[in-house]
């Protein structure tokens, strides 16, 4: 759509009162507290960093291709990378979470989408689409160019055409 710079979604969302954690092992990490194995998670599509607006510290964006790989990848932000890695350096470098084994494969800098106030939390953000993968819910994030609230029409035109059985709320 005209005035659309970038797409994107997320289970959470931003700044929509619902967060998800675990517990994460680390390659390399050995947690000395209990507190040391948990992180925040969410579940979120490709360009995710382009359309959150978030700066690539190190590393690529998730993409599109990823989804089609087969195999798991996930960003970190910087808080993460610099509590479980001595020189910040992910990239490259496995966790699991439940289950899920994923690579890293971009850190990208803290970004204030759940609390202003608050210091940074750890957080893992897994491509969302995978076979396992069942979200509860869909947020779009909607990176504008121009006036956001002009896009609201368009947007919500635009979901069922892309598929009829999305519901907007």
């Amino acid at each position: 759509l005209p005035g659309v710079a970038a797409v994107t979604w997320s289970e959470n969302g931003v700044f929509s009162r619902t967060e998800s954690q675990t517990t994460v092992q680390v390659e390399g990490f050995t947690p000395s507290a209990a507190d040391d194995s948990l992180a925040y998670y969410d579940q979120v599509g490709a360009r995710y960093a382009a359309g959150l607006g978030a700066r690539l510290r190190q590393g690529r964006d998730l993409l599109a291709a990823d989804d089609r790989s087969g195999s798991r990848v996930v960003l970190v932000n910087e808080s993460f990378a610099k509590f479980y890695f001595t020189d910040g350096r992910a990239v490259g470098k496995l966790l699991r979470m439940d289950s899920v084994s994923a690579e890293i494969v971009g850190v990208i800098g803290d970004v204030k989408d759940h609390d202003l106030k608050g210091a940074p939390v750890r957080r893992v953000y897994f491509q969302y689409f995978h076979p396992q993968d069942t979200p509860s819910r869909l947020r779009f994030i909607i990176r504008a160019t121009g006036e956001p609230a002009l896009l609201g029409n368009a947007v919500r035109g635009r979901i069922p055409a892309m598929d009829d059985e999305l519901r907007i709320l």
